[in-house]
């Protein structure tokens, strides 16, 4: 018997036939190949627009509890929006932004300081202390995830009167024309923050404050001792009374400096402008 020889390819027409069904069976297989990475192209984009609509429902019901008349409602917002910012990295900035127009837009309330009883008053020195609500969110934005800051913490021209920033992040922070007298700033970070013209009145600062701004700003009474703060920019400030003892005041600015009074003790000033 004489097979059938396909003469474009030198091929039986079994061998043929075999051919072209094999090429129709990878032509199939990169065929469902495609449509399984289409798929899981279209899944996974479901999946991240899925996300980030529930973000940003997480994200608007947050925001309008920090409208609620209820304390413990605004609290639940601010550390809802805390956990925003650390589960989704992008929205970092933005909650960052609404918390310190929290602080700065409810800190002239009315009820924004409540008085201190007298036994606290005593042997704390503070009279008032920072309502609860703006306090948390001062604590979020003072141990937020810096490195994912897409602009710096703008808290100018608030009144922050009493607050605890012990420990927070604040370096190049805003903080112009505020009322921080009072302020427990122990082991706070600011170096390079803008306080220039702030009342720090009183407050106690330690922690890093290299470079920082307080030009003609109020620290009368302040506790500064043992502070780094070399390169600070204090002219003009009012540092009566204040206690400078072994701060480092290297290449600080201090003309115009009101000094009266000041415990300069052991402090080092070379290269100090007075």
């Amino acid at each position: 018997m004489v097979e059938h020889v396909d003469g474009a390819h030198g091929l039986t027409a079994e061998q043929s036939a075999q051919a072209k069904n094999n090429v129709r069976g990878r032509m199939l297989q990169a065929a469902g190949g495609l449509l399984a990475m289409v798929a899981v192209f279209y899944t996974a984009r479901t999946f991240r627009l899925s996300r980030q609509q529930q973000v940003t429902d997480r994200y608007t019901g947050a925001v309008e509890q920090l409208g609620s008349a209820s304390l413990e409602v605004r609290l639940g917002g601010i550390y809802a929006l805390e956990r925003i910012a650390r589960d989704s990295p992008p929205d970092h900035g933005a909650v960052m932004a609404v918390l310190a127009a929290f602080v700065r837009e409810h800190s002239r309330d009315a009820d924004a300081h409540p008085v201190m009883g007298e036994a606290y008053a005593q042997t704390s020195g503070q009279r008032v202390r920072l309502r609860e609500d703006l306090q948390g969110a001062l604590r979020v934005i003072g141990r937020r995830d810096h490195r994912s800051d897409t602009d710096k913490i703008y808290l100018s021209d608030a009144d922050l009167r009493g607050a605890d920033l012990r420990g927070a992040y604040l370096a190049g922070a805003g903080m112009r024309g505020s009322d921080l007298s009072g302020v427990n700033f122990g082991d706070c970070n600011l170096a390079e923050a803008n306080l220039v013209g702030a009342d720090l009145s009183g407050s106690a600062l330690s922690g890093d404050m290299r470079g920082i701004r307080l030009k003609e700003a109020d620290l009368t009474g302040a506790w500064l001792a043992g502070a780094p703060m070399h390169g600070a920019d204090l002219t003009r400030a009012k540092l009566s009374g204040t206690n400078l003892t072994g701060t480092d005041l290297t290449g600080a600015d201090l003309r115009g400096a009101n000094l009266e009074d000041a415990d300069t003790s052991g402090a080092d000033l070379t290269g100090a402008l007075r």
